[in-house]
């Protein structure tokens, strides 16, 4: 007879139960152990990484953006910073979306470039860095992941303009892009989930393959079409941008970090609403007449309420721009930038239109040079640092060619398709964008063509602006060149060769000194050379200006004593206040460089 098995202690079956939860655990913990070593996800977790080649310097990975979306990656900015933050370094933070980065533009067109500019105009001598965060189709969830990270590189102060996005961007409650869940917890949740390397793994794994898509960002994201003012989608997008906003500023005032909080503006006059309620429809009409008999005031209310009641929420409700004004009231560490005053005020009539607007909520070049000075302005009376500097210069709005040509053409790929023209299929959008490309290859314009070849065929920009650059030399145009050096600077931060070619090209001809000193700002606070820093104390004896050129040099002089440039600019500011004794000297320091003179 078969003897029966003893029953188990109470003991040994407890252990048996917890080796059957602690091993398949400590395998996972094990094989996600394996993927980070191997690499997998290190962007999620760390989203800034070393540069390639370039050690001592970081900058956004641009895989970290793909955490938030499904067959999609946002571009982001290449706009490295020190990995070492040194002690007469300036460093801002820039979040947000799509305004942010810059769009229609290239991202160094955007507002954060034109206020790295003017900061440097303010601090000559100091390493200035505006690091542009933004990424398009992205909300307050993203802002809210970033926080932490950005606290890590211990920025002076943190700029935010964010909230356009919020229904339809990343985890928004009416987009395809995230949780269908509504609850900001369980949103948040996934996102941290999705950091580890496991995760990462799987999600690549179940990625649908790429496939070409005709469809704009706009038209993808879009799951709940109209978000209808007081229902279930509307409320649960105010109210996850007020718990994520909240809490990124509660981590930035608890890291004593400055926060500069945007309002947000968007297009009144020239966009029609993009849903198809009545309300929305008649509000605008009324607006349009009210306008054309000269009352700004009323017509300004109408477009709001047309703004209000458009059920296609790809402008933010003002709901989001009360919150805005209550949390800068209430941290401490928060200084609000009203931006949509600023542009009301710069407004025919007060009513933000075309003027200032690519499309229905893209400033132009001087939308965003506005957006500049108003950061720039606020940053003055409260950052520190700032409080002595002299006031910038308003912000630069010019652009160069090939990306004038290439914002035109992005923006007729978007306005020719949803949401903006609901009449058409993605075939005839896409058709009708390029018989535009045709036109503009076709039209004899050598920045044309190239804007073509980068925006259809991928030709990389940095390729595109060399081209260019040397197309305009040849002509001879100094200014296209010029601007067309501004540009290819930021592609390539870390080309000296190419920088001394720029500006020893730049400073021959005083007519240009405006595009000479952009050229010099952006090559002194990135790169160590002398040179950048003597070319704008060049610009500024040329125009006269004696003090800036005294404090250039002895910046200069900081750093590289000894520079041939630095003594002989030196030596023309002494003999300008009249100090010939020292000039003299410095003039005879000067020489000692050359050498002895060559025999002819």
């Amino acid at each position: 007879m078969p003897s029966l098995p003893l029953p188990l202690s109470r003991g040994k079956r407890a252990a048996f139960r917890a080796a059957a939860i602690a091993l398949p655990v400590l395998a996972l913990l094990l094989l996600e152990g394996g993927l980070r070593l191997a690499g997998v996800g290190t962007a999620r977790r760390a989203p800034f990484q070393p540069v390639p080649s370039h050690e001592t310097s970081v900058a956004l990975d641009p895989d970290y953006g793909r955490m938030f979306f499904r067959g999609f990656q946002p571009g982001v900015a290449f706009d490295p910073f020190q990995r070492e933050k040194g002690r007469q370094t300036v460093r801002l933070m820039v979040l947000g979306g799509s305004t942010t980065a810059g769009f229609p533009y290239s991202w160094y067109y955007g507002f954060p470039g034109r206020l790295e500019d003017q900061l440097a105009e303010m601090l000559p001598g100091r390493r200035v860095e505006v690091a542009n965060l933004g990424m398009t189709a992205t909300n307050s969830f993203t802002l809210w992941a970033l926080s932490e990270p950005v606290i890590e590189q211990r920025p002076d102060a943190v700029l935010i303009y964010s909230g356009h996005n919020e229904y339809y961007g990343a985890y928004g409650p009416a987009s395809t892009q995230g949780w269908p869940s509504t609850s900001v917890w369980a949103r948040r949740a996934v996102i941290r989930a999705s950091r580890w390397a496991v995760v990462t793994g799987v999600s690549g794994l179940l990625e649908p393959e790429a496939v070409r898509e005709r469809r704009t960002m706009m038209a993808r994201v879009v799951r709940d079409a109209s978000v209808e003012a007081g229902g279930a989608a509307y409320a649960a997008g105010i109210a996850q941008y007020e718990a994520n906003l909240r809490d990124a500023l509660g981590r930035f005032e608890r890291a004593r970090i400055p926060v500069f909080l945007a309002t947000l503006t968007s297009n009144l006059a020239g966009q029609a609403p993009l849903g198809d309620e009545p309300e929305a429809l008649a509000a605008y009409d009324r607006g349009r007449q009210r306008l054309a008999a000269g009352d700004s005031a009323g017509a300004r209310q109408a477009f709001l309420s047309a703004k209000e009641a458009d059920g296609l929420r790809f402008r933010a409700p003002e709901a989001l721009n009360d919150i805005v004004r209550r949390l800068a009231g209430e941290f401490s560490n928060v200084t609000l930038v009203d931006v949509q005053q600023r542009f009301r005020d710069a407004s025919p009539g007060g009513v933000e239109g075309d003027s200032l607007f690519t499309d229905h909520l893209h400033p132009n070049a001087r939308g965003y040079a506005l957006m500049a000075d108003a950061f720039a302005d606020a940053l003055r009376q409260r950052l520190a640092v700032l409080r002595e500097a002299p006031p910038p210069s308003r912000a630069p709005d010019a652009i160069d060619d090939l990306e004038r040509g290439m914002a035109h053409l992005q923006l007729a790929v978007l306005t020719n398709g949803y949401p903006f023209r609901k009449d058409r299929t993605p075939d005839q959008a896409e058709a009708m964008a390029r018989a535009e490309a045709d036109s503009m290859a076709r039209s004899g314009r050598p920045a044309d063509a190239l804007a073509v070849r980068v925006v259809t065929d991928g030709l990389p920009v940095a390729t595109a602006l060399h081209t260019l650059v040397r197309a305009a030399r040849a002509q001879p145009d100094t200014l296209a060149a010029l601007r067309a050096y501004a540009g290819l600077l930021h592609w390539q931060p870390f080309n000296d060769p190419l920088m001394a070619t720029a500006l020893g090209y730049a400073l021959h001809d005083a007519a240009y000194d405006p595009e000479t000193a952009v050229l010099a700002r952006y090559a002194s606070i990135h790169s160590a050379a002398p040179l950048a820093v003597n070319v704008l104390a060049a610009v500024a004896l040329r125009q006269g200006d004696l003090a800036r050129a005294d404090a250039l040099l002895t910046a200069a002089e900081r750093s590289t004593p000894d520079a041939p440039e630095v003594l002989f600019n030196r030596a023309r500011l002494l003999v300008l206040q009249g100090d010939t004794a020292r000039a003299r000297t410095y003039f005879a320091r000067y020489q000692a460089t050359q050498g002895p003179p060559r025999a002819r």
